[in-house]
């Protein structure tokens, strides 16, 4: 399931996804993944894919002052990707979006107007600038948020985040993330952790603890205990222990 669930994040990336299909293939194999799991990657990716390009029915603007507003928009699903956008277009009206998808853009930060999205439950800002001084106070107030992807940005940090208390997968992989802290054990419906290829140092033994985990990812962490590194869900509280 890890080889699985790095390939996809590997498929993902817009670099790659430009690359012969064939020479992505042959990666993989290189790296261990059999047949069925490549074939189950790309499947996975599709069906990303699908949810994030849900709406294509927005301008396509290259500008911040080009961006329209979206008050009148009925849809909950709103998606922005790929558009250069460095700016999000005015929040007023749309509060009852679900699904918000702003990724592959230029964002370096996320304006405090985004807790007006109260209904949403689905944010990807993936492959952005973001840092942690560019998340507002008022992001850690989206109190139906689900799902978080933050993953290819510039965050160094996880403070705050134990304030999303009805998460149940955070991705922030490739990012300079240096520790998992303890705040993390207040969100206790978190299912899934994608924290691969970041600058982690410390893991709270608290993660160990939360029965709701399903799966923690914290591969290509290299400053990581050498047990923790290639860590699963079902042996992560004991490796914890060990490391106290």
């Amino acid at each position: 399931e890890k080889l699985i669930v790095t390939a996809v994040n590997f498929l993902k990336n817009p670099k790659v996804q430009s690359a012969p299909k064939d020479k992505q293939i042959d990666f993989l194999k290189k790296k261990g993944l059999s047949d069925e799991d490549i074939a189950e990657a790309y499947k996975r990716v599709e069906s990303s894919s699908k949810t994030e390009m849900a709406t294509s029915l927005v301008p396509s603007p290259t500008l911040a002052s080009q961006v329209p507003s979206y008050s009148s928009l009925k849809t909950t699903t709103l998606g922005l990707d790929r558009r250069g956008l460095n700016v999000l277009p005015p929040l007023i009206g749309i509060s009852h979006l679900r699904i918000l998808v702003i990724s592959n853009n230029e964002f370096v930060s996320i304006p405090k107007e985004i807790n007006l999205l109260q209904d949403l439950e689905i944010l990807n800002a993936s492959h952005n600038k973001l840092k942690n001084d560019g998340i507002p106070d008022e992001f850690f107030d989206l109190s139906s948020l689900t799902y978080l992807n933050l993953a290819y940005n510039e965050l160094t940090s996880l403070e705050r985040f134990g304030r999303l208390l009805r998460l149940e997968k955070l991705n922030v992989a490739y990012n300079s993330i240096e520790e998992i802290p303890d705040e993390i054990c207040y969100m206790q419906e978190l299912k899934y952790v994608w924290i691969q290829n970041n600058k982690l140092k410390k893991v709270t033994n608290y993660l160990g603890l939360m029965s709701s985990l399903r799966m923690a990812l914290l591969l290509g962490n290299e400053d990581l205990p050498e047990p923790l590194k290639n860590a699963t869900t079902k042996n992560l509280r004991a490796i914890l222990d060990t490391l106290k």
